[in-house]
């Protein structure tokens, strides 16, 4: 793969530091990444994915119980909160809250 110009890109090894044409680097052998590698990540993911649960039931029951927002409609803010995660209901709460108490 070349850039425009017929310069070639090169990839660098964060283990070595070390750059390598992309060629070179689609030739390296491919190292398998263990369980282990994974389970140092666990206490990084496991809050955030909580906290994004949180948020988009949070939003869910919002949505769900109120009938005037500030933009778009009840079906808008349910596929927004749903499908982009973690902005999504962020978003809703920004944007789409009413602050009128109508329930």
């Amino acid at each position: 793969m070349t850039r425009p110009g017929g310069a070639s890109m090169a990839m660098m090894d964060q283990r070595t530091g070390i750059f390598y044409r992309t060629s070179d680097w689609q030739r390296l052998p491919r190292e398998r990444i263990s369980m282990t590698d994974y389970m140092q990540y666990l206490p990084l993911i496991i809050p955030l994915g909580l906290i994004e649960i949180g948020l988009m039931i949070a939003a869910l029951v919002h949505i769900l119980t109120h009938k005037k927002y500030k933009a778009g409609n009840r079906l808008l803010w349910i596929i927004v909160s749903v499908l982009i995660s973690t902005i999504g209901p962020i978003l809703y709460f920004i944007v789409g809250r009413s602050d009128e108490d109508d329930a």
